[in-house]
């Protein structure tokens, strides 16, 4: 889980350093390949009792947010 949540924004900070269109849209891409794979682990977590719901939920929609928002970045690069 650690792994997919760093990722994200070490990826963001790649993106925003990319001057192709083409390379920024790919690290928005990994961007949301790790906030699903971080969204997957969260809800195993949850499933087994290890996070309480609320707090689960609550990062479920902040990581949905946020991978609607790199999909909406993607699809302007482009």
């Amino acid at each position: 889980m650690m792994r997919a949540a760093v990722s994200i924004p070490a990826n963001i900070a790649k993106a925003a350093s990319r001057r192709s269109e083409n390379d920024f849209a790919r690290f928005l891409e990994i961007v949301i390949g790790s906030a699903f794979e971080l969204e997957t682990h969260l809800i195993f977590a949850k499933e087994i009792g290890y996070f309480e719901n609320q707090h689960v939920d609550g990062l479920l929609k902040k990581l949905g947010y946020l991978e609607r928002k790199a999909n909406s970045l993607i699809q302007t690069s482009g």
